[in-house]
């Protein structure tokens, strides 16, 4: 039994999101960036800047540019920490290239 009965769905609530959202296309994740409201975005900047996003085949993070530029706003307003690694993460023109060092 657990001591916090809340973690398993606290823990449900951040992983079920990235395992449902991982295998979308780039274009039904901007689809659904544009469309959604503060909350979704908060979500969705969590999910752009994860690993789960990271992890698919490069030329599958390209985003389109209004919902790249949706994300980019807000995450510089309401989660400044996850910027810099969403700013690296979110391709949006053939010409970027995953770089590794």
């Amino acid at each position: 039994m657990r001591e916090h009965p809340g973690d398993a769905a606290r823990l449900l609530a951040a992983l079920a999101p990235q395992r449902l959202l991982a295998p979308a296309s780039a274009d039904e994740l901007a689809w659904a960036v544009r469309e959604t409201d503060r909350t979704g975005l908060d979500g969705a900047v969590r999910f752009f800047a994860s690993e789960a996003f990271t992890t698919r085949h490069p030329k599958r993070r390209r985003v389109p540019d209004t919902a790249r530029d949706l994300l980019l706003r807000h995450a510089r307003s309401h989660r400044p920490k996850d910027l810099p690694v969403l700013e690296r993460r979110l391709l949006h023109t053939p010409e970027d290239r995953v770089r590794r060092s």
